[in-house]
């Protein structure tokens, strides 16, 4: 290597650099190069007249080995160097397509696998099998039993199967299976089992890969499976000449199956030298020191040294705000937006939250300020939950703008016993035409006075409340018009309901109310909030003008998708409990990988990180990542205004208080619920 490349490699980095033969696991936590090491090692490997052909790069997905392959070829000066960079699925079906046992044809698309999880179900009189949830839940299933088993049934799964489910889940997986075969089809997990079959089988082909690939270099190792890492070992040769680069603290695929202990695993039974990268080159002190502070309270991680900063980098900051509800987390979120842009001192900002829920307002609250920003990733929209579509459409048709679509759902919300027939005369109209309530009503009426029933018939009779109501509650705000619908209309009871068999949103349903109700309180009339999601449906949905490079203010991205990323100033969203951390990883082992995830966020900010924990009207504490980091000195506490005076804010932040940040303060504000 020449020696200008040496003096840009720290200690640790040169010494994993330089390792040649035998297993290492370098633990590389964030911000501390992993990228350029590896670049590094794999030219060095070169320089000690190790094949180019010899030397198998892994990455868990096509960008970074792409962007690798790249960068290493940028290295060499352009010189073409038969380097092998892969995907684990692109490598293990590679292997499978050399031996011609399949072809890309017999590469199952998405559309394909749903169409064979309904044929599934159909054959097996499945009655939920026609829907779309249903189908991609079952998929998600089985992608997960094929890479870890029977850890599909394990509470901390994140399935949650009972011995019924489980039952019905083999017979499915069966039948689904065998589908498959039938037309010789794959999935992407089938290339990794298919692999790992035809390496056990077949010592010929197992010593002919072995023999191909004497030098492997794993990236994110702390992202592996149980079954690629076995298919890895299958790989390796008598020499294990295996380097495995990840931090297990930054491990977060666990509903896809990874395991961080394999890290530890791996260093047991390879005996393998071990190397930490201390130096974090992205993150200023204070986070770095708060991540930590949160970080060491997991079990199952690898002991190390605590990261270490760049001497000469400016102070940064941590600042954390604890507020009672969504609305005064997004009035605080925005207008610290607002102040950061117009400073000019910070390039980029990112808003990094655990599930859409944390910040479906905030969204709203930047966009009511003008801000243009990136989604890195869909989200669900508020306004396109099932519940809430249902109550939007009862509030169209209140003031007669409702669509043939929203009386669809009025109709059967709750069920009224109403025929489809009746609706005979709109069967071939687009649903999301405009039409008259007085049509529909006039033709539900005339169906049934031709089947000889009267309008006191209990159909009608249950439609007639609502005609009759209509000027009634046009008058009311929208909020109060909800509440009376929900009541009067019997929807509360069938709308909880069928929320608590779908839910489609991570809150219970008198919070989603709750959510709803905030919203609706910001408008005077029915038509200004309907107006209003007519507009902010189109602004999400519009893609037709995307924003140019370098005129974004912010980036809205969600804790796993900002893995890799990094911004000048972050704001960790939606800190309470059962949000962040999730409802359904409350427990251990599901908590730890939680906390990784909030670790993950942390460590996105390079100079200034906000901590925003929020309480609710519903008893929801603050997450508990906030008590955890309350040894730090890293952070300062908020002085803003909004959470000193408004009513609706809890008590800023502040860690040499005697109160537990895990306690929620008391609520006077009606709620939906209480009006039953």
């Amino acid at each position: 290597m020449d020696n200008s490349d040496k003096t840009r490699l720290n200690k640790e980095q040169l010494e994993a650099v330089e390792h040649v033969n035998g297993p290492m696991l370098v633990v590389a936590g964030p911000g501390s190069g992993k990228t350029h090491l590896l670049i590094e090692r794999i030219y060095n490997l070169i320089q000690n007249d190790i094949l180019p052909e010899n030397i198998l790069v892994i990455t868990f997905s096509k960008k970074a080995a792409l962007e690798m392959e790249g960068r290493f070829a940028k290295r060499c000066n352009g010189n073409k160097m038969n380097v092998t960079f892969g995907t684990f699925h692109a490598i293990f079906f590679g292997i499978l397509r050399y031996h011609g046992i399949y072809t890309i044809d017999s590469i199952l698309k998405n559309s394909d696998k749903l169409s064979f999880i309904e044929e599934t179900a159909i054959s097996l009189k499945i009655k939920e099998g026609l829907n779309k949830k249903w189908q991609v839940r079952l998929l998600e299933e089985i992608s997960f039993y094929k890479n870890s088993g029977d850890r599909l049934f394990d509470e901390d799964s994140g399935f949650y199967l009972d011995e019924e489910d489980r039952e019905e889940f083999g017979i499915v997986f069966k039948r689904y299976s065998e589908i498959c075969r039938k037309y010789k089809k794959l999935d992407f997990d089938d290339m990794v089992t298919e692999c790992k079959k035809l390496l056990e089988s077949k010592a010929d082909i197992r010593r002919f890969w072995q023999n191909r690939f004497k030098y492997i270099l794993v990236d994110e190792f702390q992202d592996i499976n149980k079954t690629q890492y076995e298919v890895l070992k299958l790989l390796e040769g008598d020499e294990k000449n295996v380097f495995a680069v990840g931090d297990d603290d930054q491990s977060i695929y666990g509903f896809r199956g990874s395991e961080p202990g394999i890290m530890k695993t791996f260093l047991d039974e390879h005996d393998a030298k071990q190397v930490f990268l201390k130096l974090n080159y992205r993150c200023c002190f204070e986070v770095v020191n708060a991540a930590d502070n949160c970080i060491k309270h997991n079990k199952i991680r690898l002991s190390r040294p605590k990261q270490q900063t760049l001497k000469n980098r400016k102070k940064g900051e941590v600042v954390i705000e604890n507020f009672e509800n969504a609305e005064d987390e997004a009035e605080f979120i925005s207008s610290e937006v607002d102040k950061l842009k117009k400073s000019g001192e910070y390039k980029d900002i990112a808003i990094i939250y655990r599930s859409d829920h944390c910040v479906s307002l905030i969204e709203e609250k930047i966009r009511a300020k003008g801000f243009e920003y990136d989604k890195k990733d869909r989200r669900i929209m508020f306004y396109e939950l099932d519940t809430v579509k249902v109550i939007i459409s009862y509030l169209r048709v209140v003031i007669d703008k409702a669509y043939l679509s929203d009386f669809l759902r009025v109709l059967n919300h709750p069920e009224r016993g109403i025929s489809r027939e009746a609706l005979n005369p709109f069967q071939n109209m687009d649903e999301n035409m405009l039409i008259s309530c007085n049509v529909i009503f006039d033709a539900i009426r005339d169906y049934y006075i031709i089947l000889g029933l009267n309008e006191e018939n209990i159909r009608l009779a249950s439609l007639k409340i609502l005609e009759n109501d209509r000027e009634l509650i046009k008058q009311l705000p929208p909020d109060a018009a909800v509440i009376y619908l929900l009541k009067k209309e019997g929807l509360y009871t069938d709308l909880k309901l069928r929320y608590k068999k779908h839910p489609d949103y991570p809150v219970d349903f008198d919070e989603l109310l709750d959510d709803l109700k905030t919203r609706l309180s910001e408008f005077s009339s029915i038509e200004g909030f309907t107006e209003h999601v007519e507009f902010t449906s189109k602004a999400e949905n519009d893609d037709s003008k995307p924003i140019k490079k370098g005129k974004k203010d912010l980036t809205f991205i969600t804790a796993h998708a900002s893995k890799g990323l990094e911004y000048d100033v972050v704001f960790v969203a939606g800190l309470q409990e059962g949000l962040f951390p999730h409802r359904k990883n409350l427990k251990e082992p599901g908590i730890e990988e939680e906390r990784r995830l909030f670790y993950v966020a942390m460590t996105r900010a390079r100079e200034k990180l906000y901590i925003i924990g929020r309480g609710s009207l519903y008893g929801k504490r603050t997450s508990r990542f906030l008590d955890e980091i309350k040894d730090s000195q890293s952070f300062i506490a908020s002085n803003s205004s909004l959470s000193r005076n408004s009513s609706n804010a809890s008590a800023t932040a502040s860690y040499s208080s005697s109160s537990s940040m895990y306690e929620s303060s008391g609520s006077t504000l009606e709620s939906f619920s209480s009006s039953q």
